[in-house]
């Protein structure tokens, strides 16, 4: 049973609610959120960013190459369908990480940001992107930090001392959502 509770996130004021996904896959995970959003306010919105293709080798470290070409089966149509009574709620952003953050540059508040990207530079890039956006009481899920592999806790570290960052860090067991 999957449970997504927004309660402890504030939006400090904001009018809208936003969410914003880096590796969507067939909106699995997306369609918990948002119907938690839903039953929170009625406006709300969801940024969808995904290559919906392979993994590039030339974003990944040389310990995530054995990435390379997975999930080639994603089908962006598949993933609208699945969350298509979420309607205009919804803006997909397909596209590699980092190039997609310019072309879809998002939201200016990003109030829950989920990063699901099985690689440590993309999930830099995407942090970085969006850091400054988070309000206070925003919500920062980091999918694979627990996998050692995809050396996502070091992308985390990398970030926390380039930029400055401190704050809670919870640790999810893997694979707790």
């Amino acid at each position: 049973m999957v449970s997504v509770n927004l309660s402890v996130m504030s939006r400090q004021g904001d009018e809208c609610l936003t969410l914003v996904e880096g590796g969507v896959c067939d909106g699995w995970l997306a369609w918990f959120a948002l119907r938690a959003a839903r039953e929170r306010t009625s406006n709300f919105e969801y940024w969808a960013y995904d290559s919906w293709e392979g993994m590039r080798a030339k974003d990944l470290l040389p310990s995530e190459l054995g990435y390379a070409g997975n999930y080639e089966y994603l089908d962006l149509e598949q993933t609208r369908r699945n969350l298509s009574e979420f309607g205009n709620a919804i803006r997909y952003c397909k596209g590699y990480v980092p190039e997609s953050l310019n072309e879809y540059d998002g939201p200016p508040r990003v109030h829950w940001l989920h990063i699901d990207l099985n690689a440590a530079k993309p999930t830099e890039d995407i942090l970085a992107h969006f850091w400054d956006r988070i309000p206070r009481g925003g919500v920062v899920l980091l999918d694979d930090y627990t996998i050692q592999v995809t050396r996502i806790r070091s992308a985390w570290q990398i970030f926390s001392w380039r930029t400055g960052v401190s704050g809670l860090l919870h640790c999810l067991p893997d694979k707790a959502l």
